[in-house]
């Protein structure tokens, strides 16, 4: 598989994913779940499925202030392109239930795409993982 096509759909896809997330667009942000997605997160239940990603997602978008960047994102497709794994870092804004201040969440981000049987890459696996408390913005 072509090492760089395979790179630049994952990076699309990511692109569409934030800029869905940050546009609160819950269904738009899970659109490119694979049926049998399942996200980890450090403290939470896994999501397992592309409804229960949508239901975590809908959560998220009850707070104002959330706000999603990555940085750092590097693509690494398998050799025929049935798999690609995006390591990243990010950055979450977000409301503090007891203060009710801004707050920055920073971590890594893993995402495992997963050639469909129609050819599309889909999210198949997501990692999220803090590096640390979160900090006042």
């Amino acid at each position: 598989a072509d090492a760089a096509k395979v790179a630049g759909e994952v990076t699309a896809a990511m692109d569409t994913v934030l800029a869905a997330f940050n546009a609160h667009d819950a269904d738009k942000a899970v659109s490119l779940d694979a049926p049998d997605y399942v996200g980890m997160s450090d403290g939470m239940p896994n999501d397992v499925g592309k409804d229960a990603d949508l239901a975590s997602t809908r959560k998220y978008f009850a707070d104002p202030a959330i706000k999603l960047a990555v940085a750092g994102a590097k693509v690494t497709p398998s050799a025929d392109g049935t798999i690609a794994v995006q390591d990243a870092t990010f950055t979450l804004d977000y409301t503090d239930p007891q203060t009710k201040k801004v707050m920055v969440q920073t971590g890594n981000w893993q995402v495992i795409f997963r050639r469909q049987d129609d050819g599309t890459l889909k999210m198949w696996r997501s990692f999220h993982a803090a590096t640390g408390p979160g900090k006042p913005k």
